[in-house]
This record gives structure tokens, sequence and C-alpha cells, in this order.
């Protein structure tokens, strides 16, 4: 079955027509014309025979079983079929200890699921000693907060282990599940949002936490400053203590 998309491009849209070449996409027909500020506008129209891979056995990729990615946050409430489906169009990567997944700045719209070994990711330039944010262990999953957002990472990412293999969901092979199937789509669009909520639920305690230290260090600080003054010889003493 052929499926078909429109893309509209632009000057600097060359890396995402790139990728669209890569996951299998041709390019049938072209349409020239101008945005009203009168730069150069092309419509592409490209299309691919879409078709779901069939895997051997319970072993989806690399000895990794179906019951193993049935647990990770992101395939929830998945059958092995739809696990299939989505594993069908993504792509397995094995890299190297401290190899750089993606750095901060950088603009990626990827999911990552991590399938054997750890990965670390780590807040740059941060004032402290300690800059490792978390070690994400396998069926830890991120690059969730720009996966449908064209903005830039924030933190940085690299592999922590001897050896680590990731499973990668680029925003284009997820745009041709959506256009397959849209149910599949939607239920990875609803685990995404369940991981983002989660995530930041855990920073909201953290930042709770960090204020209450804070007021606490103040009222410490507070505390003994009018112990000193109240016990100086220009007052009485004793504050508001009666002694």
């Amino acid at each position: 079955m052929k499926i078909h998309r429109y893309e509209n491009l632009a000057p600097d849209s060359l890396a995402r027509l790139n990728d669209l070449l890569a996951h299998g996409w041709t390019p049938v027909r072209e349409f020239c014309g101008a945005t009203p500020d009168g730069s150069a506008n092309t419509l592409v129209l490209l299309e691919k025979e879409s078709a779901v891979l069939e895997f051997a056995g319970e072993n989806l990729i690399d000895g990794v079983p179906v019951e193993f990615l049935m647990n990770v946050m992101l395939f929830e409430n998945f059958t092995s079929e739809e696990i299939r489906q989505v594993i069908s169009l993504c792509r397995i990567t094995t890299l190297a200890r401290g190899a750089q997944i993606f750095s901060k700045g950088d603009l990626s719209e990827s999911l990552y699921v991590v399938l054997a070994g750890d990965v670390e990711v780590v807040l740059p330039e941060l004032p402290v000693e300690e800059s490792s944010i978390v070690n994400l262990n396998p069926g830890g999953v991120f690059g969730e907060s720009t996966f449908f957002s064209e903005t830039s990472h924030t933190m940085s990412a690299s592999c922590g282990s001897d050896s680590v293999t990731l499973l990668c969901l680029s925003r284009v092979a997820f745009n041709e599940i959506f256009e397959t199937n849209n149910g599949v789509a939607l239920r990875l669009v609803n685990n995404v949002a369940r991981i983002l909520a989660a995530r930041l639920q855990e920073t909201d305690q953290w930042v709770w936490n960090l204020l209450q230290q804070s007021q606490f260090a103040r009222v410490s600080s507070s505390w003994r400053r009018f112990r000193h003054r109240v016990g100086g010889t220009e007052s009485a003493g004793g504050g508001f203590f009666g002694i």
C-alpha cells in the first residue's frame, strides 16, 4: 500500500528532507511558489510503500523480548503487534561509552528508549560540581521534551556504560504511524504526555523541597541574629521569653 504526504520545504529544511528520504519517502511532484513576503516556497508531494515488518518468534530485535517493551512506559497498553508496527519504523543503534547522543542546544525531534546499558543526562554549565541530572537504565525513555516542538535540547545525553543500545523513533516515523494507524499514534502521544507529567511532578516536588530548605536556612539565620541581639548588654535580655 502506498501512502502520501505533502511537505512544505523552506531553504533551511534540507536536513528534514534528507531524513524523509532516509526513511524511504520518494518525491513525486513539486509545486513552486512564493510566500506573501516574496520568498521562495516549494511544496513537495512524497510517496512511500508502507508495510509492517514481520518478526519471528517473541524476540523483536537483538534478543529484546516483547515483554520487555510492553513494560516500557512509552508502550503501555500496546499489544505485541502494535509494538511490532512501531518498531518496524524505528532505528536501532549501539554506541560506546562517552558517545554523545545529543548536546544542549541541538535540534532533534526523536524519542529514545534505552534497550541496554546506561544513559547519563546532564545539565551543562551548572555552577555546581555535580551536573548529572539522572542516569537512565534499560527501559528508560528520553527526548520527549522536544519531540513535538521545534525547540532545542536544554540538557545533554551521553552513554554512561561500555555499550549502550538505543531504540530511536524520529518525528518523521511518528508522522507515518499517524497516517497509517492514528489509534497507535494517539496512544503514543498519551504515553509521552504521561511521561512528561510524571517528570514535571518530580520537578515540582524538588522545587518545593528546595524552597523549604531555603526557608529553613533563612529562619535559622534570623533566629541566630535575634538571639545575638537580645543577649547583648544594651537590652534587657531574654527577648519574648519570660525567664
